[in-house]
């Protein structure tokens, strides 16, 4: 990924997030490291999976002192950039590679936070904000949607609603 001017080759449509399925064994792949996150996070929409600076394409830049791994470089000016810049994630101290397991298991809601503080690495307080934050990010979606009939089909009777929630989530942080 170092170098390079985006982190995916291609962002996936709603339509074909909705059509994927993850349960928890590929969440856990999926945050195994800081790029693998990351490539996810940028496949989705969740974070920009480019950015300009000096009216320039912005390069990848590997740094291991940061917990997200990258960032994004000006070859012009020299500038560098998060890359959770404009996105979901901006104002979180939390690393990234924490957020798809506690995103999956806020959307199931088969775990106690307790079980999921000591899954997730996360304390009391944090756990409360980001679930309510995720709660307010699916009201915003039902407000919006008042009257639209939504039908999810379900595919060998495994649920969607984490990759439904990634959709909720890209409608209101656009990247």
């Amino acid at each position: 990924m170092a170098g390079r001017y985006r982190i995916v080759q291609s962002v996936l449509s709603v339509y074909d997030i909705i059509q994927r399925h993850h349960n928890l064994r590929d969440i856990i792949v999926i945050t195994n490291n800081a790029d693998s996150t990351n490539q996810f996070l940028a496949s989705v929409g969740l974070i920009h999976n480019s950015s300009e600076c000096c009216n320039e394409r912005m390069y990848l830049k590997t740094r291991n002192t940061i917990s997200d791994g990258k960032l994004w470089g000006c070859t012009v000016c020299g500038r560098t950039r998060s890359i959770r810049r404009d996105s979901f994630f901006t104002e979180s101290h939390l690393p990234l590679t924490r957020f798809p397991e506690l995103m999956y298991y806020w959307a199931e809601m088969e775990y106690k936070q307790s079980v999921v503080m000591r899954q997730v690495g996360i304390g009391p307080e944090a756990i409360v904000n980001w679930y309510n934050y995720f709660r307010d990010v699916c009201a915003m979606w039902c407000f919006d949607h008042i009257g639209d009939v939504v039908v999810e089909w379900r595919r060998y009777n495994t649920s969607n609603t984490f990759m439904s929630f990634i959709k909720c989530i890209r409608q209101y942080y656009p990247v």
